[in-house]
């Protein structure tokens, strides 16, 4: 991940991971620069983690338990609205 751009078109990060949190790695994603939307699902539901979560650049904040459809209309949305951005971004004389 430090050297190479991810080829993902999404991370789906959970707050409570054994060796580093899920916000660790969020900031991590923003700090190296990629351009990889990412959401939260997790346990975590208090108001402060949603906050700061979203304040970390998060495109979502989902708390468990969730739907599943509902998850998979929410992750295919974040993916075409980045994709349009990055497409859009790319046109010479782009002033988006």
């Amino acid at each position: 991940m430090k050297t190479h751009p991810p080829k993902y078109q999404i991370a789906i990060i959970d707050v409570s991971m054994p060796e580093m949190d899920g916000f660790e790695l969020a900031e991590k994603i923003v700090k190296l620069g990629f351009n990889l939307p990412f959401l939260f699902l997790t346990a975590r539901n208090e108001k402060r983690d949603r906050l700061h979560g979203l304040q970390l650049g998060a495109d979502d904040y989902i708390s468990k338990p969730f739907d599943v459809d509902e998850l998979v209309l929410r992750i295919k949305n974040i993916i075409k609205r980045n994709a349009g951005a990055r497409i859009g971004q790319s046109l010479p004389g782009y002033a988006g």
